[in-house]
């Protein structure tokens, strides 16, 4: 029997809370035989980082650190890159404070992006954000250049499972007391900064652009954050608060970002 072909997902469980690190794994799957389940073929197929044939079977293939993940994924609106930053009232920009290499098998290695996201009230309103908001991503886009990227040609775009709250805490209610001690009141021009991780899978040699690993050379990375991940409908806070402020509930994208990976780097024995 020949050798299958394969492409590589890569998919990202978020486990428990918003707090937690999402767990990334990658999908390899072969391109012929069919047993995969009817949800997990349904929910491939709407993400723009899918195979469309349905008909294809799956093989775990999970790199060092990553955790177990669920096909059961909820897929987020897609950055909409017309709007000014004019029209938006937070703007987020990344900094990148650190990089690395880390081990993968004898084909892939991961790298590691330690980011800074500065969010800036651009309104002459006092904004509401969520405590949680902005820990981790809940989108990771991945393009070869903000001209693929506003084309929506991307290179990388993982598959998360969006963590929603089961319950909603309790005594979750639009009180004062509540707003004061579960959200932060960002004021108009003041940045709020926040610390996060982004993980991407590399192809040790070049290979053809898939939509789970990337190649060495340059690169844009775009991430999206919830505002509300709360099962509790936003409008019936918002409209409690409005004389506080507004509050944020919508998807906020950060600006683009380049970063490079060398040809060959050097990776770490270990990593976190």
């Amino acid at each position: 029997m020949r050798e299958p072909t394969s492409r590589v997902l890569s998919i990202c469980k978020v486990r428990n809370s918003p707090r937690e690190k999402p767990h990334c794994s990658l999908f390899r799957e072969a391109l012929y035989d069919a047993h995969r389940s009817p949800m997990a073929n349904s929910r491939m197929a709407e993400h723009p980082s899918a195979p469309q044939n349905k008909k294809t079977p799956s093989a775990n293939f999970t790199l060092p650190a990553a955790g177990v993940f669920l096909f059961t994924t909820v897929i987020l609106g897609l950055p909409v890159n017309s709007i000014s930053l004019s029209e938006r009232p937070l703007i987020a920009t990344a900094e990148i404070i650190s990089q690395k290499y880390c081990p993968g098998d004898a084909d892939l290695f991961r790298v590691d992006l330690d980011l800074q996201i500065k969010y800036e009230n651009r309104t002459n309103k006092v904004l509401i954000l969520d405590k949680q908001f902005g820990k981790f991503a809940d989108e990771q886009i991945i393009a070869k250049s903000k001209e693929s990227l506003a084309l929506k040609d991307y290179e990388s775009y993982p598959i998360f499972d969006q963590f929603v709250h089961e319950e909603d805490p309790k005594d979750f209610k639009p009180s004062v007391d509540l707003m004061r001690s579960n959200f932060i009141l960002l004021p108009p021009g003041q940045i709020l900064k926040i610390d996060t991780i982004v993980e991407a899978f590399v192809w040790y040699e070049s290979k053809l652009l898939g939509k789970g690993a990337i190649n060495y050379g340059d690169h844009v990375l775009q991430m999206g954050f919830t505002s509300w991940s709360y099962k509790a409908k936003a409008s019936q806070f918002a409209e409690p608060w409005s004389k506080f402020g507004q509050l944020v509930t919508d998807i906020i994208y950060t600006e683009p970002i380049a970063f490079q990976i060398p040809k060959n780097p050097k990776i770490e024995r270990t990593c976190n």
